[in-house]
């Protein structure tokens, strides 16, 4: 019997590191979402995104600028413990009465993602509930999800693009795990 134990362990080491190989990490313009928010911040910064005001105990950064030609407000989410950057969502404000133009930007939103990692829509649903009025998820088990949707909110409309890596989403979860409450 002992004699397995180190083949066991063996396998379970080349498991664990084909399981690193495949996995990448999902980007936003080209910036990999992983390392401190202070590392993604300063990609960001390098892509013209500007820093706004932290929000008192949001441990989250908000940024200002531009992506596929349309002026958006980038929340990057980090873990909890090493404040390792795991979501950046996108969201564009669009006025109440030009609906038309929501769903040009949600169409264009959704073009980026099936160029960038391929068309493997999961759910297609249109009225996931009363302020989501159309939503896309993506899934790619290597690398994470992503959701676009546009929501209606009070004055008009917010289109989002929604990227949650695999790899920093589970270290979310371990790190959550372990943080005493």
């Amino acid at each position: 019997m002992k004699m397995k134990t180190p083949k066991l362990l063996g396998l379970f080491v080349v498991l664990l590191a084909s399981v690193a190989v495949h996995a990448q990490h999902l980007d936003f313009m080209g910036v990999p979402i992983n390392g401190t928010l202070e590392q993604f911040g300063k990609g960001l910064q390098a892509k013209g995104f500007v820093l706004t005001e932290d929000v008192e105990g949001d441990p989250r950064k908000w940024y200002e600028g531009t992506f596929e030609g349309e002026e958006v407000t980038l929340v990057v989410s980090p873990t909890p413990v090493s404040g390792t950057v795991y979501g950046v969502m996108a969201v564009v404000e669009v006025k109440r009465k030009d609906e038309k133009n929501a769903k040009v930007i949600f169409e264009k939103f959704n073009k980026i993602v099936v160029e960038r990692y391929g068309d493997n829509r999961k759910e297609y649903d249109e009225s996931r509930d009363e302020t989501h009025l159309q939503t896309t998820h993506y899934v790619n088990k290597n690398q994470g999800n992503i959701t676009v949707s546009i929501q209606d909110m009070v004055g008009g409309y917010a289109v989002s693009i929604d990227y949650l890596d695999i790899v920093n989403l589970l270290k979310k979860d371990d790190e959550s795990k372990q943080r005493p409450k």
